[in-house]
């Protein structure tokens, strides 16, 4: 009986430390490894004159850059920019409310090592819908045809933790029960 609580206390501070380890590497910002320090390049994104848009909707960088994005908003209105990293973790933290003023917000974001696009849009109210959105492609951006859809990984790391450490936990109540 001794065993088995220490068994299931260990795998139960496993999967805590784990989804702990996963819940603050990823959060509301992106993974840590999407931003880095030494930008080589700056990619500047704003709003176009009073229209509901992104004055550029494709901006191309190369594969492996660190990359300053600088979002500004002129307008007197609420602006964002979210983007969509590679890796399929998100970053919402270019938001401004704007006043008529320029105001801007940046990011130092390390681009993936292999030719991709990462999507960005506008997360206020129906701003996306009406059209307020772009890429910005890496090194050669997706092939002819190809969504990135067959790059996304099927399975993260907690839950094929969690999926191992179950298998683990069935193996080892069936022998216990034998």
């Amino acid at each position: 009986m001794r065993k088995q609580i220490a068994l299931g206390t260990a795998l139960l501070t496993l999967v805590i430390s784990l989804t702990l380890v996963s819940i603050s590497a990823q959060g509301e910002h992106g993974s840590i490894e999407n931003f880095c320090h030494n930008p080589t390049s700056t990619v500047v994104i704003g709003t176009q004159g009073n229209e509901v848009a992104f004055n550029t909707t494709e901006v191309t960088v190369d594969k492996g850059e660190c990359v300053t994005i600088m979002f500004v908003n002129m307008q007197d209105a609420e602006h964002d920019m979210a983007l969509h990293f590679a890796n399929g973790t998100e970053y919402f933290g270019l938001h401004i409310i704007g006043d008529g003023t320029p105001q801007m917000r940046m990011v130092n974001a390390l681009m993936p090592n292999e030719d991709t696009e990462m999507p960005y849009w506008c997360t206020v109210e129906d701003h996306k819908d009406q059209g307020m959105e772009g890429k910005i492609i890496v090194g050669n951006g997706f092939a002819e045809g190809e969504t990135g859809a067959e790059r996304a990984p099927g399975f993260g790391f907690v839950p094929a933790s969690l999926a191992i450490l179950s298998s683990i936990v069935l193996i080892y109540d069936r022998r216990i029960r034998k």
